[in-house]
């Protein structure tokens, strides 16, 4: 009876020894699948948030070559998928439009939202 006893209490530590492996390999390869998902994630933002700064930089060079425009009073903010604000002062209309108008003929640019107010001095 004691032979019996030592039989299956074998079999069953060698189950629970099979199972806790598969278990374990399990979680394993869920934690490798998280770590690398949120390597690529990490590493698309990062893209992204380059590609935004690079459209911003080629809007405010744009801004600069323009004569008719100060950059200290129109303000670029472009977003991850080519959304640009536009915002702060200008001094007419004119000025308004001709921003508006490079942002929108800028590479990378798929929008352009503008809160640009006209300074009254």
């Amino acid at each position: 009876m004691s032979n019996d006893f030592t039989m299956n209490w074998t079999i069953k530590r060698q189950k629970m020894r099979i199972k806790l492996a598969v278990s374990m390999f399990l979680i394993c390869a869920t934690s490798i699948c998280n770590v690398a998902c949120a390597q690529e994630i990490g590493e698309e933002q990062q893209l992204n948030f380059v590609t935004a700064s690079a459209i911003s930089a080629k809007i405010k060079a744009k801004f600069a070559d323009s004569l008719m425009f100060s950059l200290g009073h129109i303000l670029v903010d472009t977003d991850d998928h080519g959304f640009v604000v536009l915002s702060g002062h200008a001094r007419n209309r004119e000025q308004v439009e001709k921003a508006m108008s490079i942002a929108r003929q800028t590479d990378g640019v798929t929008l352009v939202w503008n809160h640009i107010r006209i300074a009254v001095d």
